[in-house]
């Protein structure tokens, strides 16, 4: 079949644009692995919110402490990402390597810590964000599905995101969290948007350029 055969047969059976997909059922499609709700009025599930609330707390008061020194907010979320792993751990969680659907450790992707607690697994994805752009309605989580996706076990799915504000500690500048959240993943919904993609060296082919200056 060629390209254009198989691009018609895929865009025959979706649509562009599939909005309102509930995420468990999409991980459980790639993964095989079920996404456990949240119950708070479950011991061991409480015993685990518990430690996690320990650690993001602990979390703000030391990143509020030594803050986070980045020409580009973005990259704040991919930072605080060491201090709260460090902080579950003394909050007395496990905090496991992700092994990919290949057995292999990966940094990037969805999501990015594993902690358990007797024997209740919750992935964790770690997010920061300004208190303006707490309810844009822009893109801020994804996730593609791959031959090396890191859910390879079922488990909660946690969202810990940080409020950061700019401040200054002993002359350093820095972003630092003035609050946080935990969100249970287990009833969100997405939005499903197939991209077309190129990369530089197929843009910037010599045999396609027309001038340089």
């Amino acid at each position: 079949m060629t390209v254009l055969n198989r691009l018609k047969s895929i865009l025959d059976l979706a649509k562009p644009v599939i909005k309102d997909a509930p995420f468990a059922d999409v991980i459980k499609l790639i993964s095989r692995h079920d996404v456990i709700p949240f119950d708070v009025t479950d011991i061991a599930h409480l015993a685990l919110l518990d430690r996690i609330d320990q650690a993001m707390k602990a979390c703000v008061a030391r990143v509020r402490r030594e803050p986070i020194v980045t020409s580009r907010p973005n990259e704040a979320g991919n930072k605080i990402e060491k201090p709260l792993a460090e902080e579950l751990e003394r909050a007395g969680l496990e905090v496991r390597d992700i092994l990919n659907a290949r057995g292999k450790k990966q940094a990037t992707g969805y999501p990015d810590l594993l902690v358990c607690h007797n024997g209740v697994l919750a992935y964790l994805e770690c997010k920061t964000y300004s208190a303006k752009n707490r309810t844009s309605g822009n893109r801020s989580f994804y996730f593609s599905p791959s031959e090396t996706f890191k859910v390879t076990q079922t488990g909660h799915h946690l969202l810990a995101a940080f409020e950061l504000e700019q401040i200054e500690v002993n002359g350093v500048k820095g972003r630092a969290p003035v609050s946080f959240t935990l969100t249970d993943l287990s009833g969100l919904t997405c939005t499903l948007k197939l991209e077309f993609n190129a990369s530089n060296k197929a843009l910037y082919d010599p045999r396609a350029v027309l001038l340089k200056g």
